[in-house]
């Protein structure tokens, strides 16, 4: 198990999580240097898809990214928007 799903399964009895979907871990943004791009989308999944199976509502939000050209920033807040859509289309059975 990784840190993102050992952390979501401590909020396995909550009513909602607020996910802040921050770009500044972005490998080149000037605040963060950590994750690539594949990476920040992968960490998107396993949060989105642990609280779809534990049939837990999410409210989230895109925060941050300080990198230039503001292009680069916005593509990372839209793959975490179509990742959630991905996740989130269908109706909960």
């Amino acid at each position: 198990m990784n840190q993102i799903e050992h952390d979501l399964n401590r909020l396995a009895r909550c009513d909602v999580v607020r996910y802040q979907a921050d770009a500044d871990p972005h490998i080149e943004d000037p605040l963060g240097g950590l994750l690539s791009t594949e990476q920040l989308a992968e960490r998107d999944l396993l949060v989105f898809q642990c609280l779809r199976q534990r049939k837990i509502p999410v409210a989230w939000n895109l925060a941050g990214g300080y990198q230039r050209p503001l292009s680069k920033v916005i593509a990372i807040h839209c793959n975490s928007y179509r990742t959630f859509r991905a996740i989130w289309a269908n109706p909960l059975s």
